[in-house]
């Protein structure tokens, strides 16, 4: 078994837009990402303020 690779993206975004991009990104990881072969998990964080930014790990 190959080691796992963690990657993390940073995306920033309007704050009127944080909710609906973190749904897409649910959405996203429910359809495809879980189902690609080595998947193992997703975490997303979002800025309590929503003034920042999303991170996706």
């Amino acid at each position: 078994m190959s080691n796992p690779v963690t990657f993390v993206n940073v995306i920033d975004v309007e704050p009127e837009k944080q909710p609906e991009l973190v749904e897409l990104l649910k959405e996203g990881t429910e359809k495809v990402m879980k189902h690609r072969p080595g998947f193992i998990s997703v975490t997303l964080l979002a800025s309590a303020d929503k003034t920042l930014r999303v991170r996706v790990s």
